[in-house]
């Protein structure tokens, strides 16, 4: 993994997102070049996420993933950047429903917010 300091000149990834970011622990699997590895979402925005680092896959940036989880769906993202706060994605596609599941999980984390 990369630390934010190899990102010399711009923001580390997590500081470059337009949209609101959900704080989430999501279970969800990615798949690179034909192997499945278990992981958690660990934020998601209307066209990103944080996926927790995963033991096996070297992730680098602008690799081509799948991310599959029950509560969002399937989407293909780009690896936008590796640090110690996980790997970075941008979604490249969005399924049927994408952005009605971050709208129920946002309603949802403000249910519990006092």
């Amino acid at each position: 993994m990369t630390s934010d300091a190899e990102f010399p000149g711009r923001p580390p990834p997590e500081n470059r997102r337009r949209h609101r970011r959900l704080p989430v622990t999501v279970s969800a699997r990615v798949v690179h070049a034909g192997t499945t590895h278990r992981t958690d979402i660990l934020d998601v925005s209307d066209d990103g996420m944080l996926l927790a680092a995963v033991e096996g896959l070297v992730a680098v940036t602008d690799q081509i993933v799948d991310v599959h989880s029950s509560a969002l769906g399937r989407v293909r993202a780009k690896v936008v950047g590796v640090s110690r706060s996980g790997i970075h994605v941008q979604l490249e596609s969005f399924p049927p429903g994408y952005a009605a599941a971050v709208e129920r999980l946002f309603a949802l984390t403000r249910t519990w917010i006092p």
